[in-house]
């Protein structure tokens, strides 16, 4: 994996970290000559130990350009329905997170005053009733730490400083128990294309296949048929025979900005959401810079900034730095004329230990078929196609176990893992995240159109976690 030795990464740094660890993987699932697809990764910044400049490093890529559409009200959580590399990318990077969070709790040594979440203090940024003691107690930035007139130096901080030093990713929150993001991370983001949806929306040469959708409609209306280019709608990915439910890539990056890219679940493991810094789009070329900066701009950022103030602490509306570069691999770039899209999408996370190789412990290198939502190898009409082997690791089924695990760890009383459906549980351990979600999409909104999946899609269990895993 490639580091970078700059104080502050530039844009071209991003790209180039980003397309080398693409190159670094194997052919399996890569594009042949006369195809193409699209690249996204998550990139993470960390200052160097020793204090000179920064380490950055791509720990999740993604690609893919197709989704699937509904065909069956209740799969089980095993379909992966959206395989757009920017979605896929950030499904990986929570893949990574769920390693890197087990590692921050499980290292061997855990703090003395009790490893169990539930044992422990509530972050005060989370707690409505000591509202004015949050803000006296922490520091500007809700970086969730007490000051020098709080506890004394406590063995969890000790812990934290130690955590500098091994270089890991996560470390535990001093006063909720949660983890959050070692001091002087940073996220960032990079797709070989501009996103579907609304930022393409007024570029030359640039179009989107996804259509505007009105009221919330699930069925496809000839309106969304017609392709009407209306700027700031919301917009449904296209699909093969059956209608997608998938919002387009750039309505999900504008929500990623107001809600975090950690999702419903992982929320209730993190003392603050995690907002990508930098978002890089590749293949811009120069004519098209400022064209392309002010679409991306509009729709990513711009349309829900007027929404900022229905956002409830610590959600916020969060404004990335948008960059353009012309840096992507030649069958990821907008400009592969001639190619028809790829029919696989290829998802890897980076192994537990920064610095290691690209295939080093805890690594995941799949591929999936983007007509099926299930890993590639088996044969679509043998006894194996609904196994749990062709089950991909980014559904929701096997994300849903990996927090499971991990979540019964630190609570080990909760009731989830047998009781709980899938949607269950993100409504309510994630019932912030929803609150917050929910007003953001109440007219009068860019979102109001959003649509809503059937909840049948969400109503598995997971029996048990040795059967999840299996």
């Amino acid at each position: 994996m490639e580091a970078s030795e700059r104080p502050t990464p530039r844009h071209e740094d991003v790209a180039r970290v980003a397309t080398r660890a693409y190159d670094a993987l194997p052919k399996r699932g890569k594009p042949q000559p006369h195809e193409r697809t699209v690249l996204a990764a998550v990139l993470v910044e960390t200052p160097r130990c020793d204090g000179r400049g920064v380490h950055l490093e791509a720990v999740a890529l993604g690609t893919g350009t197709k989704c699937v559409g509904i065909r069956n009200d209740d799969d089980g959580g095993e379909i992966l329905y959206d395989a757009h590399a920017e979605v896929v990318a950030r499904r990986a990077w929570k893949r990574w997170t769920h390693l890197q969070l087990d590692r921050t709790w499980n290292r061997g040594d855990p703090p003395p005053d009790g490893p169990k979440l539930a044992t422990r203090k509530r972050c005060e940024v989370e707690s409505h009733e000591e509202g004015k003691a949050a803000t006296a107690r922490t520091r500007p930035g809700n970086r969730c730490r007490t000051n020098a007139h709080g506890p004394a130096s406590s063995k969890v901080e000790k812990e934290e400083r130690r955590a500098d030093r091994k270089e890991e990713y996560f470390v535990p929150c001093s006063c909720c128990g949660k983890a959050r993001p070692r001091p002087g991370i940073q996220w960032h983001f990079y797709v070989s294309q501009v996103p579907c949806g609304d930022a393409c929306l007024g570029l030359v040469n640039m179009r989107t296949g996804a259509k505007p959708v009105k009221h919330g409609t699930q069925p496809p209306t000839q309106h969304e048929v017609e392709g009407m280019q209306e700027i700031g709608a919301v917009r449904r990915k296209p699909g093969k025979g059956e209608p997608t439910l998938s919002m387009s890539c750039s309505d999900k990056l504008a929500r990623w900005c107001c809600l975090g890219i950690q999702g419903s679940l992982l929320t209730s493991l993190l003392c603050k959401p995690i907002y990508l810094d930098t978002i890089t789009i590749g293949g811009v070329e120069d004519m098209n810079v400022h064209a392309c900066h002010e679409a991306l701009y509009r729709a990513l950022v711009g349309r829900l900034r007027p929404l900022a103030s229905r956002l409830e602490h610590p959600f916020m509306h969060h404004a990335p730095v948008i960059r353009t570069t012309r840096i992507a691999p030649p069958s990821c770039a907008a400009s592969a004329i001639g190619t028809v899209p790829s029919g696989v999408s290829i998802n890897w996370s980076a192994p537990w230990q920064a610095g290691h190789s690209m295939q080093g412990e805890g690594s995941v290198h799949e591929v999936t078929l983007a007509a099926s939502g299930r890993k590639a190898g088996a044969a679509k009409k043998g006894p194996a196609w609904s196994s749990p082997k062709t089950r991909s690791s980014l559904c929701k089924l096997e994300l849903y176990a990996r927090f499971q695990e991990l979540h019964s760890t630190l609570h080990p009383d909760w009731d989830g893992s047998s009781s709980k459906t899938y949607g269950e549980a993100k409504a309510g351990l994630g019932s912030a995240y929803f609150a917050n979600w929910k007003r953001l999409k109440e007219p009068p909104s860019p979102l109001e159109g959003w649509l809503v999946k059937p909840s049948s899609l969400e109503s598995f269990r997971l029996p048990k976690l040795d059967e999840a895993k299996s």
